[in-house]
């Protein structure tokens, strides 16, 4: 039965009827619901997969050094894994595969959604499904106690961000479990080949071009000897593209550099030390910009984050201390400048990105 079977069924059924039309709607849609997962495991089974032009198709897009690029993930608290990136893309490539994220219901109430990640293998009729539930709050953990405490969200686009943040991580586990072990096995081993390899420029390039970035972060070349355990010069490939998932992973603020390397020594100049004897000066009244962070700045600020998969609050600090070009160990160390730039920024790069809040691992 088609769509149009479906609905002209229902609406003369209830043609004779006197009902509620609030119950006329509801069972259109149903049917209308029905109808259209009935059309979907139709087409699926009449145009199957061709496992053939899978294969081609997952060599040609492990192929890409674009794509090995963002597949991994690796995190010195979190181990190591597979991206939301990797996911989508092989869903995509093994083809009739439905999956997504649904917001089943908000309880402004108990200030809780509860979130639905799914994904389905329509041909097989294989669906695994993630449903949870999402406190509208973010944790912030007091810097001097330690004690993490919660923060209600009342916006809704940060409830709207909080939400699908969380649902993209439990979509990822589902395409995985839905999809073949031997897909997701080959495209891993053909993505790390694709990594030792490189994006095609001589390794000396890569070498220089690694210990060059890794100034932006403060990093020395004997402390990337020392993560790496050998000189430079003997660096392979596989080795700069470790060190290629680590700075990535820095850049988005999802570690640290003091997490992923020994500390360098440290010297002081005695003469940046000045007379111990002097009386400090009194500290400015902070006016204007320069006047601390709002809690809506800083609410603001750690969702975004997390829509860039940047979660816990040493990461978020690390991301902020890079951005701003000085040391941030705590939120409220940001002024409102500070905070209206950073969210500035953070907006820009969530346009770019040009996905749902929430995917990057």
């Amino acid at each position: 039965m088609t769509t149009t079977d479906a609905l002209a069924t229902v609406a003369d059924r209830l043609g004779g009827q006197q009902g509620d039309r609030l119950e006329a709607i509801v069972a259109v849609e149903q049917a209308r619901a029905v109808a259209q997962v009935a059309a979907q495991v139709q087409v699926a089974q009449r145009f199957p997969r061709d496992l053939d032009r899978v294969r081609v198709e997952l060599a040609d897009a492990c192929a890409s050094y674009e794509l090995a690029a963002v597949s991994f993930w690796a995190l010195p608290n979190r181990g190591q894994g597979l991206s939301v990136h990797l996911a989508r893309e092989l869903a995509v490539i093994w083809g009739n595969v439905d999956y997504g994220v649904h917001e089943l219901r908000r309880d402004d109430e108990r200030q809780m959604s509860e979130i639905q990640a799914f994904c389905w293998d329509m041909q097989r009729n294989s669906k695994a499904t993630r449903t949870f539930q999402v406190p509208h709050a973010i944790t912030i953990t007091d810097k001097r106690t330690r004690v993490q405490s919660r923060q209600a969200i009342v916006d809704l686009q940060d409830i709207y961000r909080n939400n699908q943040n969380a649902g993209a991580r439990a979509m990822r586990e589902c395409v995985f479990a839905t999809l073949p072990r031997w897909l997701v096995d080959t495209a891993e081993r053909l993505l790390r080949d694709t990594k030792r390899r490189g994006p095609g420029t001589p390794l000396e390039e890569r070498v220089a071009v690694i210990v060059d970035g890794a100034k932006r972060f403060r990093i020395s070349r004997a402390q990337l000897e020392q993560r790496v355990g050998k000189p430079a010069a003997a660096w392979t490939h596989e080795d700069v593209s470790d060190l290629e998932v680590i700075a990535s992973s820095i850049a988005r603020g999802e570690t640290t550099a003091a997490e992923q390397f020994d500390p360098a020594e440290q010297r002081v100049d005695v003469a940046e030390l000045g007379d111990p004897d002097a009386a400090p000066p009194a500290p400015a009244e902070p006016v204007g910009d320069q006047r601390p962070i709002t809690d809506d700045q800083r609410t603001k600020i750690i969702l975004m984050l997390k829509d860039l998969d940047v979660e816990t609050d040493a990461d978020q600090h690390a991301w902020l201390s890079e951005e701003l070009r000085r040391p941030i160990t705590s939120r409220n160390d940001l002024t409102r400048g500070d905070a209206s730039s950073v969210i500035d920024v953070l907006q820009v790069l969530l346009d770019a990105r040009g996905e749902q809040p929430g995917g990057d691992q």
